[in-house]
């Protein structure tokens, strides 16, 4: 996802916010780096159901990805 929105022309015309901070964060943190996107995106690490909930309601666009999830979204 990341080297996609790395394409997308009008980079100040998007913002993308991660919620959670599973193992592959670091890695995903020096991607946005290395692509030149890292202003783009707003880190809130862990957060509880209520306020990752009110982060979603802000949004345009969800997309929810777990390594851990029992259920794939």
């Amino acid at each position: 996802m990341l080297d996609a929105l790395s394409l997308v022309k009008s980079k100040n015309k998007w913002r993308l916010n991660i919620v959670g901070d599973g193992i592959g964060a670091i890695e995903l943190k020096n991607m946005a780096e290395r692509l030149e996107i890292s202003k783009n995106i707003l880190w809130h690490g862990s957060k509880a159901r209520v306020e990752a909930v009110s982060i979603m309601q802000e949004a345009d666009l969800h997309v929810m990805v777990s390594l851990s999830e029992a259920n794939t979204t």
